[in-house]
């Protein structure tokens, strides 16, 4: 049996109902959610209560939750943990778990009531610490522009999917009912919007005018709370798209939005969007026209007289004016142009270099080398020199039909001749 222990600050008010619950969780060690104000009374009695204290978590950095957490640290050297630390206060994030005294705690962030706002859910026992997000008596009070009631609707659903039994508030009383409440508050806010919109529609356009027609029965000290609600309300339909303000007498007014269509299909649209869900899935889908390449710096294509001397075929028509003809193989696909040129014979598909002696040759009396019958012995005797030499001699006359033995000529004086025929 986990052991849950419920402290009740001296600070009751009509926010606080009568005073923060500030819950001991586990033994030897236990953990303190909440500690409260920082009343050195209600801190002493926690401190005592507690007994060993290893860790001191806040469910938001409202003065009457976590004011006191800095001197109950002090007093039992426990650090403190949220999710907005202040001091040397220790960072708490989304789903993280803090085992302490046979219980294990595990924090789920659940903003709308503050940017702050987390909970503690104990999965042994199915137990909820939900802060100031659900309360035991009434509704959380959702106060712009820290509150904002889109984000506190999906922590209620966040809260939901964690199936607790039992709620343990930052105010009133234990809740063993937790899925009737969290749907009790949906349902509240749900209806709650629903008499904001039948206001706008019944011409009421100022939030004064709509405190007094919604919150008729309530006491007139919470209308204060109830104008900020209604705000919160506002707010929320018009970044639907739901509700529109203007300015007028320096007065802030508020009136039905008209209605937004899609931008393709003309369809309706909720809030904001320009496509509806339709097109705006299908704009996702669509690919970009690939991009078309003006200048394109690759080699250029034959043109229509060149492609026509190789081929021997005149380029057809194009069907339109000013297009570049273009030729067709008889498969349809566009031929290869090859340049065909073919040796007279067989001897004249070997290509001789005639290279004259150069000066140099001259200068030293040298004649030409002698004839080398092979390629081996060719490169034989051009590496037996000792360097690769660049000048050569003449032809030595006789065509064999086979290597002709002339040395690697120099480039500047090489030029091509034609072996002369065999018989």
């Amino acid at each position: 049996m986990l052991r849950i222990v419920r402290v009740i600050a001296p600070n009751p008010s009509v926010c606080t109902h009568e005073g923060t619950n500030t819950w001991i969780v586990g033994e030897g060690p236990s953990a303190v959610i909440d500690p409260g104000p920082d009343d050195e009374d209600h801190l002493h009695r926690v401190a005592r209560d507690a007994g060993e204290l290893s860790a001191i978590l806040v469910t938001h950095d409202h003065p009457d939750h976590a004011e006191g957490a800095a001197r109950l640290s002090e007093m039992t050297g426990a650090p403190v943990a949220s999710y907005r630390p202040a001091g040397e206060g220790t960072r708490i994030r989304d789903g993280e778990e803090l085992k302490v005294g046979g219980a294990r705690i595990k924090a789920a962030h659940t903003p709308g009531h503050s940017p702050d706002h987390t909970v503690f859910f104990v999965p042994q026992v199915s137990a909820l610490f939900t802060g100031d997000a659900v309360l035991g008596t009434g509704t959380s009070v959702i106060d712009p522009p820290e509150g904002d009631l889109a984000q506190y609707l999906r922590s209620l659903r966040k809260m939901e999917e964690l199936r607790p039994r039992v709620i343990y508030p930052g105010h009133g009383q234990v809740v063993f009912d937790a899925q009737a409440k969290l749907e009790e508050y949906l349902t509240h806010r749900a209806e709650r919007e629903q008499q904001v919109l039948a206001a706008l529609e019944d011409g009421l356009s100022t939030v004064e005018d709509m405190v007094l027609e919604i919150y008729e029965e309530y006491p007139e000290e919470v209308r204060s709370l109830a104008a900020r609600s209604v705000l919160a309300h506002l707010l929320k339909l018009e970044h639907e798209g739901r509700v529109a303000r203007f300015h007028e007498d320096d007065l802030e007014h508020w009136e039905i939005a008209e209605g937004r269509f899609c931008e393709r299909c003309g369809a309706p649209v909720s809030g904001r969007a320009r496509l509806c869900e339709r097109c705006s899935v299908d704009a996702l889908q669509e690919r970009p026209e690939p991009a078309v390449l003006e200048d394109w710096p690759g080699p250029a294509r034959p043109s229509a007289e060149q492609a026509t001397e190789v081929s021997g075929r005149e380029p057809e028509e194009s069907a339109e004016p000013g297009a570049e003809p273009q030729l067709e193989s008889d498969s349809g696909e566009e031929p290869e142009v090859e340049w065909d040129v073919q040796p007279e014979s067989a001897a004249d598909a070997e290509v001789e270099w005639d290279v004259q002696p150069g000066p140099e040759d001259d200068a030293k009396g040298e004649g030409p080398p002698e004839e080398v019958g092979s390629l081996e012995e060719q490169f034989s005797a051009l590496w037996d020199d000792g360097e690769a030499e660049t000048e050569t001699g003449q032809d030595t006359g006789g065509d064999t039909g086979g290597d002709t033995g002339k040395r690697k000529p120099s480039r500047s004086k090489k030029k091509k001749k034609r072996r002369p025929r065999t018989g």
